[in-house]
């Protein structure tokens, strides 16, 4: 979650105040974006559980 919000922050902040940022970092900081986006992808549940008439997303209508 940090690399995904932190990372095009941290680029958003370094084009403002440091000009001449390495390569290197800006290659960093797009790394810690995409293994943020990665990482909240994967951790989304890969099924569910339809068996169970409790356990549902909300409130039907």
């Amino acid at each position: 979650m940090v690399g995904l919000i932190g990372g095009p922050a941290a680029l958003l902040l370094a084009a403002l105040f440091w000009p001449g940022i390495p390569g290197i970092v800006v290659t960093v900081l797009i790394a810690a974006f995409v293994a943020g986006a990665v990482g909240l992808f994967l951790s989304l549940p890969r099924d569910q559980d339809r068996r169970d008439p409790w356990n549902d997303d909300g409130a039907q209508v």
